[in-house]
C-alpha cells in the first residue's frame, strides 16, 4: 500500500496515512476531507556518501539504517 503526506486545507496539519486510492482522506487533527496531497521526502538509494563509514555490505550499504554493523 502506498504511503502519501496530506496537507490539510483547513487547519494546516500535514500527516502521512496509507491510501488504496480512496477519495476524501479526513484529517486526523480536525476531522476535515479538504486535504491535498503534499511532495513526499524519500530515502534516496544509491550509493553511501563519501563521509559515511563502509559497512559489510559493500556498494550496497544505504548509510547503516538496516541495521547491518558498520566496521
Amino acid at each position: 500500500m502506498p504511503l502519501f503526506t496530506y496537507a490539510c486545507s483547513d487547519c494546516g496539519a500535514s500527516f502521512e496515512m496509507l491510501n488504496k486510492g480512496e477519495p476524501g482522506i479526513a484529517c486526523p487533527e480536525c476531522g476535515s476531507t479538504q486535504t491535498d496531497k503534499a511532495l513526499s521526502r524519500f530515502a534516496p538509494m544509491g550509493p553511501a556518501r563519501a563521509d559515511s563509514p563502509a559497512c559489510d555490505m559493500g556498494a550496497m550499504c544505504c548509510g547503516g539504517g538496516c541495521g547491518v554493523p558498520m566496521n
